[in-house]
């Protein structure tokens, strides 16, 4: 049982962390929202099926929200953060974001000045 409330700590600091809303994960992770409620909220014991589908989810989604930072997500359009889940998952989908301070000239612009 430790690790069935291991997985309900994850999954409620990460919903915290990420602010998003439990109907999202469940909806990624193919379970329920009744029953991920349940889950939180101690009322069932999760089964191990849908822990994997949790933990895996959760891994996912966190690899996404790091990877798209500092581009916000829009968590209530679940199909589409679940075919970017899926193609990153399938290596079709990379995604990477540079940040830089406007106010500086690129190096390549201040070597010909």
């Amino acid at each position: 049982m430790v690790a069935a409330l291991d997985i309900i700590n994850v999954a409620n600091q990460t919903l915290e962390e990420l602010r998003c809303p439990a109907s999202t994960l469940a909806g990624l992770a193919g379970i329920t929202g009744a029953k991920l409620s349940q889950y939180l909220n101690g009322v069932v014991r999760i089964g191990a099926q849908d822990e994997l589908k949790l933990r895996n989810t959760i891994t996912a989604l966190r690899k996404l929200v790091e990877y798209a930072s500092p581009l916000p997500l829009d968590y209530r359009r679940v199909g589409e953060i679940r075919r970017l889940l899926d193609t990153m998952a399938d290596g079709v989908l990379e995604i990477v974001v540079f940040e830089r301070d406007h106010k500086l000239k690129p190096e390549s612009e201040s070597q010909q000045d």
